[in-house]
């Protein structure tokens, strides 16, 4: 009588459903998800074209976690970037070996060789720098040469909007030619 009283204890014990442990979140394999050559970007906002981006080699990958993911775009075998003001006319050329763009954030990384030229003829060269798109704006902690007609700048940072009418270069060193001093 005990073993079937224990058996008919154990038997409905058994039979409630037991409570289900939270999930973790899964990280997403960085699988390529698609691959083009040649491409172009097009960026626009208010139907008038920001910037248009030409890539050798593109790779889309989305990582992060199911919960979260983030789809990113790997750019290889050249960067080219052109930005244009709001009557179409280009501002400012960009160029780089390689880089990424996190579409969520749309923050773009561009590493290798990146130069970044003005219809003024202000030449920017570093070894990386970051585009914002959302806010119009490019940065870089790391060391840069500024080139104008009237002047060569170095230093350690740099930000700007992406026409490069507003800048300022951190830790500047250089040299300025001035004309007429009196």
């Amino acid at each position: 009588m005990k073993n079937i009283i224990s058996l008919i204890i154990v038997l409905f014990f058994s039979a409630c459903e037991t409570e289900k442990l939270p999930t973790l979140p899964t990280a997403l394999s960085s699988d390529i998800v698609s691959e083009s050559f040649n491409v172009k970007f097009l960026f626009s906002e208010n139907a008038h074209l920001k910037a248009r981006m030409s890539v050798g080699h593109v790779q889309e990958k989305i990582e992060g976690t199911k919960e979260q993911p983030l789809h990113k775009h790997y750019f290889y075998k050249g960067v080219k970037i052109e930005f244009y003001n709001e009557l179409g006319e280009l501002q400012t050329t960009l160029t780089s070996n390689e880089g990424t763009l996190n579409k969520e954030s749309g923050l773009a990384d561009l590493r290798g060789n990146v130069v970044a030229s003005g219809k003024d003829g202000a030449t920017l060269s570093t070894e990386q720098l970051f585009w914002d798109e959302k806010k119009d704006k490019f940065f870089t902690e790391g060391y840069v040469k500024l080139q104008t007609a009237n002047r060569m700048l170095e230093g350690d940072g740099f930000e700007s909007n992406t026409a490069r009418t507003r800048y300022r270069v951190l830790k500047a060193r250089g040299q300025v030619t001035v004309d007429n001093l009196q």
